[in-house]
């Protein structure tokens, strides 16, 4: 006859909880429910701990990795036959020149989001993706030709002040007005 092992004592032979026993029990088809007990076999013990198992715990990622930005930057030095510091000051220079992207294409996506519905300077930055100040700068840099496709400034009232742009006179240099919607008529 098999010697039968219930509970605690199974758990034990298999030096595992009481807990983990029945999670064994349910998802390895170990021992079978007799009443209100598992019961299991010293056989089905021995052979589920005999069993090949995995590592256990997360499956482990391989990740290819790539230099470091430090050894990108020392190699790319070496390349252009510079120190790397001074290759570094170049970069920041080159990237703070690109990061001004053209103005022209800046008030070109300006007025494609623009309709005869005026709409308010925090709408046209999220919709823009930029800044109040960055968007002050490209109409002020771009009003003539702005104004010459048909835009319109809304003059902003005392209490729009703060989420308006201020913009210079065309006529007048030294005057500056507040504008704080701006819209395009069809």
């Amino acid at each position: 006859m098999e010697d039968l092992l219930i509970g605690d004592a199974a758990a034990k032979y298999l030096g595992v909880t009481r807990a983990r026993l029945y999670q064994l029990a349910a998802t390895e088809h170990v021992g079978k429910r007799v009443g209100g007990h598992w019961v299991f076999t010293q056989q089905e013990l021995d052979s589920y701990r005999d069993k090949p198992k995995g590592k256990g715990g997360r499956p482990q990622t391989t990740y290819k990795l790539t230099p470091t930005p430090a050894r990108q930057l020392h190699e790319l030095a070496a390349k252009r036959n510079m120190h790397p510091e001074a290759l570094l000051t170049q970069l920041i220079k080159e990237a703070a020149q690109q990061g001004a992207t053209p103005v022209a294409d800046t008030a070109a996506q300006l007025l494609n989001v623009l309709d005869s519905t005026p709409q308010s300077i925090a709408t046209l930055c999220k919709r823009l993706r930029m800044t109040k100040s960055q968007l002050q700068a490209v109409c002020t840099a771009n009003r003539a030709g702005l104004e010459a496709h048909g835009v319109h400034f809304h003059v902003a009232t005392a209490s729009d002040v703060v989420k308006a742009i201020k913009l210079a006179s065309l006529s007048n240099a030294d005057e500056s007005k507040y504008y704080s919607r701006i819209s395009k008529p069809s």
